[in-house]
């Protein structure tokens, strides 16, 4: 992971977050700043580290959606895991597609 400032990017906690995770599909996400940092794991594989500009949480759920989809991976047996706090209307939006929505 390569970074422009002298402080750790977000995608480096996203990657650090997944071998905590003991689910086959690991999906771990933050999202600030206009920024989605996601890393997708399935196994012991990593299938996608990347961020994207998203200016509302809304484009931010396309792209994950989008990762998700483009993986083959099943949102609805696949839980996401947010390293941010969501409101509870950003939640709310994610379970619709996911079995469960984990935040600290």
């Amino acid at each position: 992971v390569y970074s422009l400032s002298s402080d750790l990017p977000e995608l480096y906690h996203v990657l650090k977050a997944i071998p905590g995770i003991s689910e086959h599909n690991r999906i771990v996400a933050s999202y600030g700043d206009g920024v989605l940092s996601l890393a997708i794991a399935q196994g012991e594989n990593l299938l996608l580290a990347n961020v994207f500009e998203a200016a509302d949480f809304t484009t931010a759920e396309y792209f994950l959606f989008m990762a998700v989809r483009k993986l083959q991976l099943n949102p609805e047996v696949s839980t996401v895991h947010f390293l941010t706090e969501l409101s509870d209307e950003e939640e709310m939006s994610l379970y619709r597609y996911f079995k469960s929505v984990e935040q600290p």
